[in-house]
Parts: structure tokens; sequence; C-alpha cells
């Protein structure tokens, strides 16, 4: 059997071997076709099969027992399963939303792409489908880093919320009240922002505020930068008393709505009694 093989595969090597590398033909395999793996370029003494891929037609050396198997693009997209028929580029001129595999359209690549419009400059061009809802072109990207603040064409408004529970906004560093910012070094440039309370208050002055200034939130929520609930303190010695009074304050009224809680239990258990 094996002998058997081995004559068999002679055969096909040399036939392959002559006319794929001689200098005046080229072969094409047909379906089908048998080959020895050193005949093909492969390692080992398996014999290989040219077979077509069953989701996009293309031709391929698989190992015989192997022959029905979907080609690397097909497999790792699972392109009917993916994606609806009406939204597949079959050729021609792409409409928006169309998709395709990347090795139909020049890539070297089996993930899947979809023909999207940069949201800047109105490019449409081929993106990851998994990274089209955010992905702007190259050159809009690259202008997006170089821009601060309201120039840049991700700009959000500039406000977060810390950790400790104030607002902050950030500012560009010809703001007017920019010597009350803090600066923070982020990727080799420095970005500047100011607690919206502090400058509330400020704009209400209509200077700046000194650091040993406090600026106290009469109903003790932090996010609320209402002027009218703003109360600027000279120092920490006013403004620790003033959070000793408010924790005091919530500490009683949470206590009395503890008691009310309790005396309408008593009274509903009397009544019922």
């Amino acid at each position: 059997m094996r002998e058997r093989e081995q004559r068999k595969g002679t055969g096909l090597i040399e036939r392959f071997s002559a006319l794929s590398y001689g200098e005046d033909a080229v072969v094409i395999p047909e379906i089908g076709d048998l080959a020895h793996a050193t005949a093909v370029g492969r390692i080992g003494r398996a014999t290989f099969q040219w077979s077509a891929c069953p989701g996009c037609g293309k031709g391929r050396w698989l190992p015989q027992r192997e022959s029905g198997r979907r080609c690397k693009s097909c497999a790792s997209t699972k392109w009917t399963a993916l994606v609806d028929a009406s939204q597949r580029w079959l050729g021609g001129e792409p409409k928006l939303g169309d998709v395709a595999r990347g090795v139909d359209i020049g890539k070297n690549t089996g993930a899947l792409f979809s023909w999207r419009v940069c949201p800047d400059c109105d490019k449409v061009r081929w993106v990851l489908r998994k990274q089209h809802a955010a992905k702007r072109c190259m050159r809009c990207a690259a202008i997006g880093r170089n821009l601060t603040g309201e120039r840049n064409p991700r700009w959000k408004g500039g406000v977060r919320q810390g950790k400790d529970g104030y607002r902050y906004l950030s500012v560009s560093p010809d703001h007017a009240f920019i010597g009350m910012a803090n600066r923070v070094l982020i990727h080799g440039r420095y970005h500047y922002s100011i607690a919206e309370h502090r400058l509330v208050m400020a704009q209400h002055l209509g200077r700046p505020l000194n650091p040993w200034e406090l600026v106290h939130h009469l109903n003790g929520i932090k996010d609320d930068n209402r002027t009218e609930n703003l109360e600027l303190l000279k120092s920490k010695k006013e403004h620790l008393p003033s959070m000793i009074v408010q924790r005091l304050v919530g500490t009683l009224q949470s206590r009395v709505t503890l008691l009310e809680a309790e005396v309408a239990l008593l009274r509903s258990q009397l009544d019922g009694a």
C-alpha cells in the first residue's frame, strides 16, 4: 500500500514540479487534484487535495481528509452568520453601511470592514466594523491630538466629576483665572482645570480667589454650584465650624426621622390593640 502511494505521489510530484516551476508553463490545479505535501510546498507525507471553500469558492490545497473545510477568512468572520444579506458588499461602488471582508478589499486579514464616513471631514473609507462607531480618519485623528479645549473636534464641554465629589472644568492656558487652575502633565502636555465652585465664586466677585480662601456649599451638596448656595470663607478656621455644624445637623435629622418612624409604629400597635 505504501509503495503504491509513493509511486502515485511521485508521479504527481513530477507533474506539479515540472509544470509549476518550469520555464514555459504554469499549472492551474483543478478541483479534486491530489498531490503529496512536498509537491505543494508542505512538509510531511500527507496527501493534499485542491478544494474550493464552500463559503467563497476560493481554491487552495488542503489535507485530503479536510477537503470540505472553509478558508480562514470565512471561518474567522462567519460571513453568512454575522452579516445580513442586504449589507454585504458584492463589488462596485460601496454604499454607507456596506460590510465587506478584508480579503475582498485588498486587506491582509479576514476581519469585517464597514464603509463609513468620517464625522469631521466627511471622508468615506473602509473601517474595521467593531471600531466604526468612534473611528475618525487618520488625518482628523492626528489633528485632534494636537488641539486642546474647544478647538478639538472631540471636545465634550470639559466637565468632569472628581472623586472628592466636586465638579472640575478644563480651561485653556490663556483663561482669565488661569492662576487658580491645577496643572497636570499628561502625555507630555499640560492640562489645566479649575474647581467649578471656586470659578463661580471668582466670576461672581470679579477677581481670582486667593489660595487660602475657601468656598463653602451651604446645603452640603458639592455639585450644587449656584451662587446663592456658595459662601466665601477667609480660611479653614471659619470652614471647620461650618462643617461641624452641618454634620451635626445631618445626624440630628437622621435621628428625628428614625424617631418619627418608631412613633408611627407604636401608634399603629396601640390602635390595633
